[in-house]
């Protein structure tokens, strides 16, 4: 979608920006000539009218500091338009990226699990869901592509089992009821 500027409209045929009007005109004074090599700007057109349905135009006035706005400058260079538009596409990008599951952690006892390592490499992280142990509340990192279903606070030792709910984050303990 290089070749076509959302904002102005515009889509670029032999190094010139048309919009679809100046397209349809092209188009119109070729049938007029005689000329019917019309698909290449036909097909110009028809992408441009489809790229210009599938947007929705968002127009914002943002008030920001003076610091605020150099480090916006330094992110994204000189043009404040798509310095702010990255930024929203990355807030985007960042809020739909799914969720861990929902974690319970259920104390058992107090004495610590024997969790022996099978060898010396260190263990793979993948994406990982902190709770807070429900003794001490210290933070447990759990990975949950390989989540295990007892865990034990590293700061405690509490033991505890973890049970996944989907959509709904319970919190059951013999600490806090």
């Amino acid at each position: 979608m290089e070749h076509i500027d959302l904002e102005k409209g515009r889509i670029q045929h032999e190094d010139q920006w048309l919009s679809a009007e100046e397209l349809a005109e092209k188009i119109q004074e070729k049938i007029k000539s005689g000329d019917m090599k019309i698909a290449k700007l036909a097909g110009l057109l028809e992408e441009l009218n489809t790229a210009m349905e599938s947007i929705h135009v968002l127009e914002a006035r943002i008030t920001i500091s003076k610091d605020q706005y150099e480090k916006l400058v330094a992110k994204g260079g000189e043009d404040d338009n798509e310095s702010v538009r990255q930024a929203v596409l990355a807030f985007i990008e960042e809020k739909t990226r799914p969720n861990p599951p929902d974690i319970d952690f259920i104390p058992v006892g107090d004495e610590p699990l024997a969790m022996e390592p099978t060898d010396n490499a260190p263990p793979a992280k993948g994406k990982t869901v902190t709770i807070n142990c429900s003794k001490c509340n210290s933070p447990i990192e759990i990975d949950t592509e390989n989540m295990p279903s007892e865990i034990r606070c590293p700061s405690c030792n509490a033991r505890g089992m973890l049970k996944t709910y989907k959509n709904k984050p319970q919190f059951k303990d013999r600490y806090a009821g």
